[in-house]
């Protein structure tokens, strides 16, 4: 192959790779259809940035969160259900107090690449109305544990991120798995 054949084909990999890796993006609270979103969405800030600022435990994010929590340091925090499990707590009277509420979300449950995360929703949006087919509103996803950000969802984009997708998203009620977790 030639050095211009080379470079055409190293282009339309790049293009390729780039196309695939296009992923939805975090939602704008301030624009979100639904106008409960915008004081969850400040719940959610307040708790992020507690974890984040809590002198006794150090939060991480993503895939490299996940290695530093698992080396075992016993003040590291970070996988997924931790950060579902912090943010659930923290949102939950905001959420109510908007007439919405909210519940666990998990994908790819019992497989590689098992994520999850908080759903909040109108209860209008019966649990069996969203997936697997989810509302354009009404429904939004809390996932901290990407970026250790207050990143927000639409619910139809975010069952959308897995690369891969080997279990369906499934609804989980956290309260009940707060109940059977020991207090740390």
């Amino acid at each position: 192959m030639n050095r211009r054949g080379g470079a055409a084909a190293c282009l339309c990999a790049a293009t390729a790779l780039t196309a695939c890796a296009a992923r939805p993006a975090p939602i704008d609270p301030a624009t979100a259809p639904d106008p409960q979103v915008a004081p969850i969405a400040a719940a959610f800030e307040r708790t992020v940035e507690a974890l984040r600022d809590d002198p006794d435990l150090d939060w991480h994010a993503g895939w490299t969160g996940n290695i530093a929590v698992n080396l075992g340091n016993p003040k590291d925090r970070g996988l997924c259900h931790q950060w579902r499990d912090a943010v659930y707590r923290g949102v939950l009277f905001d959420v109510r107090a908007q007439g919405w509420t909210a519940r666990g979300i998990t994908v790819n449950h019992g497989y590689a690449g098992e994520h999850h995360a908080v759903l909040v929703h109108n209860p209008i949006l019966g649990p069996g109305s969203m997936l697997p087919h989810p509302p354009e509103t009404g429904a939004y996803v809390l996932d901290a544990w990407r970026r250790g950000r207050a990143d927000i969802f639409r619910l139809a984009d975010w069952i959308t991120l897995p690369m891969r997708t080997d279990n369906a998203p499934a609804l989980t009620d956290v309260d009940a798995e707060l109940r059977r977790k020991p207090q740390r």
